[in-house]
């Protein structure tokens, strides 16, 4: 007789929106409603942002953009959260990859493909990271178009600034408490609360080694 296994309610945890996160950071100093420390407390969850994005390329953190192959077009906006590609597949009409397509700095791009000025096959692609660009060697010919349609790049993620009240981080939740607790660093460190700060700063550095671990565990756990 088959039987009914008892299941939990329990949700799991979501990303706590921007204004959740300040009170959460501006609540450790006791600091109640003062805007000016609301404000600060938005600074530095922002500036923890910038600590995860510079610590790593995440694994939890990949996207991927579809890119619509355009005649004669070499360049290519990217996602805002870009950050490093990872690979780039060739796909036909249907979208099923054909190929990949190799990457190259734009140092070596210049170097391997000296001339890219004419449409035709592309050889690689590279990124143009102050103009946010994803580039082809060369701008493709009909026959490439007609061959591989669509793009998929995969890529790893950046972390985006918060700027209004309902803006979530979009990393894993867990981030959650990384950012918080080295933002109330900041935040005790400004109002000159030493001790306060000193715990938070603690606190942060063994987060952010816990998350490190977990993240290199991810492709080690069925080894």
């Amino acid at each position: 007789m088959a039987k009914t296994l008892a299941h939990s309610t329990a949700t799991a945890p979501g990303q706590r929106s921007f204004a959740t996160l300040k009170r959460y950071v501006v609540d450790y100093v006791q600091g109640g409603d003062d805007p000016e420390l609301l404000d600060i407390a938005g600074r530095a969850l922002n500036k923890a942002l910038d600590v995860l994005n510079a610590t790593r390329q995440w694994i939890k953190m990949t996207g991927k953009q579809d890119i619509v192959t355009t005649l004669d077009a070499a360049d290519y906006q990217l996602n805002k959260d870009f950050k490093d590609p990872i690979e780039c597949v060739l796909m036909n009409l249907a979208q099923y990859p054909l190929a990949k397509l190799d990457y190259l700095p734009y140092q070596l791009l210049t170097i391997e493909v000296p001339d890219g000025t004419e449409a035709g096959a592309p050889e690689a692609y590279t990124v143009y990271y102050q103009e946010r660009l994803f580039s082809l060697s060369r701008a493709p010919a009909q026959g490439w178009v007609d061959t591989y349609p669509y793009m998929r790049l995969r890529y790893h993620q950046r972390l985006l600034h918060m700027e209004n009240d309902g803006d979530v981080h979009g990393g894993p939740p867990e981030f959650d408490a990384f950012i918080s607790w080295r933002a109330r660093f900041d935040v005790a460190a400004v109002r000159g609360e030493t001790s306060l700060a000193r715990l938070a700063h603690m606190e942060s550095e063994g987060i952010l080694a816990s998350l490190i671990r977990s993240d290199n565990e991810i492709f080690t756990d069925w080894s």
